[in-house]
């Protein structure tokens, strides 16, 4: 089936690396063992710290939880192809009727758990937001004092930036939730995880089922119960 639907991507601040918070549309199809899906998202991806914790302690000794994590707002899009590795799950919970043996029971169809590859493009379009007050005064400063490399200093962020990636897509009806990997070609400090929920509604078998309603509503209008 083909599915399109919202999805949202974070992650919290953790590990001296700033939280993430994207929220887009995401497009796939499911087709016997395998997933296809594009997306596209816009919001804020949040940074590590590319200075050692080492370096900064040594620099501003009195502030010892002082980092340069910092959020960038962007536009991100790519596609993910992946492997069902359960292929089908049934999960019945049931209630019985009963009456003459009659049993009846609920399914919830299409439980899928994918791994899949990731590949995409982030869009770098403002200024960073620093976690912690005082760094965008200095860490130009910083810089200069420890000289690490330079392609890590926020001024040099490139305008975009190619990634790829693996994660985990775990899926109960058109609900999903996953973990990605992104690991970016040249801006090291971008690589990071982050977790999305979202939902692939499955447009084609809706739309069928709402026009099988309605000729079925049809029918019994015209011929009665009895026909």
């Amino acid at each position: 089936f083909f599915g399109i639907g919202p999805i949202y991507t974070m992650n919290h601040e953790h590990d001296r690396s700033a939280k993430t918070a994207m929220q887009g549309i995401n497009g796939g199809f499911r087709f016997a063992y395998f997933m296809v899906d594009g997306y596209y998202e816009y919001g804020e991806y949040g940074f590590k710290d590319p200075a050692s914790w080492a370096d900064i302690a040594t620099t501003y000794p009195v502030e010892t939880n002082f980092d340069f994590s910092y959020r960038v707002p962007v536009t991100n899009y790519g596609a993910k192809i992946g492997f069902n590795i359960t292929k089908f799950f049934t999960l019945k919970t049931g209630f019985e009727v009963h009456s003459n043996a009659k049993t009846a029971y609920w399914y919830v169809p299409f439980a899928r758990v994918h791994i899949f590859l990731n590949v995409g493009e982030t869009n770098f379009v403002n200024a960073p937001t620093y976690t912690y007050a005082n760094a965008a005064e200095r860490i130009n400063d910083f810089y200069l004092v420890n000289r690490p490399d330079v392609k890590y200093h926020p001024n040099q962020l490139p305008e975009k930036s190619f990634y790829t990636g693996w994660g985990v897509n775990i899926e109960l009806g058109s609900i999903y939730v996953q973990w990605n990997k992104t690991n970016y070609t040249n801006y090291e400090s971008l690589t990071n995880s982050t977790y999305s929920v979202g939902a692939n509604i499955p447009i084609g078998r809706v739309g069928t089922s709402l026009v099988s309603r309605r000729k079925y509503k049809k029918a019994w209008k015209a011929y009665g119960k009895n026909q």
